[in-house]
């Protein structure tokens, strides 16, 4: 099983991050799912802009900018 979360950096409204971060996910979890891996063995979730990290900066803001991908037993 595999859990995917969604992240933003703080650009924007909270409302658009939430937005941006799920969408991160969705793309991630088609990919998967035209890789080959079951619908079933992917749960996704979003955090928005909630994350920590220095956004203060375009590396911060880039590393804001992701998908983490966690295997699950």
């Amino acid at each position: 099983n595999i859990l995917l979360i969604g992240h933003a950096d703080y650009t924007g409204s909270a409302t658009k991050n939430l937005e941006l971060s799920l969408e991160r996910v969705k793309s991630v979890k088609e990919f998967m799912k035209k890789s080959g891996i079951s619908d079933l063995k992917i749960f996704t979730t979003s955090s928005g802009d909630y994350w920590p990290g220095n956004n203060d900066e375009k590396q911060g803001k880039e590393f804001n900018r992701r998908v983490d991908v966690i295997l699950l037993e």
